[in-house]
C-alpha cells in the first residue's frame, strides 16, 4: 500500500485544529504520513500538534520561526516520503473517505492528479457546484488549466486542498521539490498550482465534496491588506 503524505501548515487556530486532526486521524485510508508544520504559533497550537503527535506514530510535528504559509508547506514538502501528497489547511476538515476515494481514483486510472469537489462552511454547510460540465474521464494538462483558473465556473478545481497528487508531478528527477513561492504573502497557490498543473498528463475528477473548507472572515485570504491583495494579482502574472 503506497503512502500519502499530508501537509498540514498551522498557523494559530487552536480553535479549529483539533477538528482538523481529528477528521485526518480517522481516515479509513491507513497508510498517512501526518506532516504538521508549526509556523511560528503564538497559541496553543502548536501544543496541540505535540499532544496529537505523542499519540499518534502516523503525525510528524515540526515546529519553525513565523515565515508564512508558502514556507510551512515548503518545509512539509522537504519532509514527505510518500508516493502522494496532499494539502490541508489548519482550520478545516475532511470526510473519511477522502483519501481512500482519491487513492482509488489515482490508481484505476493510472493518473497524476485526483480532484474531489468541497463544501463551503460558514453559518451553514454547503456543498459546492461548478457552473459548467466538467468532462468525463481522463482530463488532460490543457483543459487542467482551464478548469482551474475559470474559477467562477469550475469552483471544485480553483483551490491545491481538494485534491491528491503523484509525487512525481511535485519532484524533478533529482527529488528537488516544485517550492512554493515565499516572496509572495498570498497567491503562493495559485502559482504553484499551475506549475503542477503543467506536469500532469492526466487528471481525474469525481463530483463528490469530501473537504470542508471554513470561510473565516479573520482568515489571509480574507484580508483587506492591499498589499497582499496585490500578490494575488502578482502570482497570476507570474502564472501567465
Amino acid at each position: 500500500m503506497k503512502t500519502v503524505s499530508l501537509i498540514i501548515p498551522v498557523y494559530n487556530t487552536e480553535k479549529y485544529l483539533r477538528k482538523c486532526l481529528d477528521s485526518v486521524v480517522q481516515q479509513t485510508y491507513p497508510q498517512m504520513e501526518i506532516i504538521c508544520v508549526d509556523d511560528g504559533s503564538t497559541d496553543l497550537s502548536g501544543k496541540i500538534v505535540d499532544e496529537y503527535s505523542t499519540r499518534d506514530s502516523r503525525i510528524i510535528a515540526v515546529h519553525q520561526p513565523n515565515a508564512g504559509e508558502s514556507a510551512a508547506r515548503n518545509t512539509g514538502l522537504g519532509l514527505a516520503t510518500g508516493e502522494y501528497i496532499g494539502f490541508m489547511d489548519c482550520d478545516d476538515w475532511i470526510e473519511p473517505d477522502m483519501y481512500e476515494t482519491l487513492v482509488e481514483l489515482l490508481e484505476e486510472n493510472d493518473a497524476d492528479m485526483a480532484i474531489g469537489s468541497w463544501f463551503c462552511e460558514t453559518e451553514i454547510s454547503q456543498p459546492i457546484k461548478n457552473e459548467k460540465t466538467v468532462k468525463k474521464g481522463a482530463i488532460s494538462n490543457r483543459e487542467l488549466m482551464r478548469y482551474l483558473y475559470e474559477r467562477d465556473s469550475y469552483r471544485a478545481f480553483a483551490y491545491m486542498w481538494d485534491k491528491l497528487y503523484k509525487r512525481e508531478i511535485l519532484f524533478d528527477r533529482t527529488q528537488k521539490p516544485i517550492l512554493f513561492n515565499e516572496e509572495l504573502e498570498l497567491g503562493g497557490d495559485v502559482l504553484c498550482l499551475g506549475q503542477i498543473a503543467l506536469r500532469t498528463q492526466k487528471a481525474v475528477y469525481i463530483d463528490k465534496p469530501f473537504y470542508h473548507y471554513m470561510q473565516r472572515p479573520d482568515s489571509g485570504c480574507h484580508t483587506r491588506n492591499i498589499k497582499k491583495r496585490m500578490d494575488w494579482l502578482k502570482a497570476y502574472q507570474i502564472l501567465i
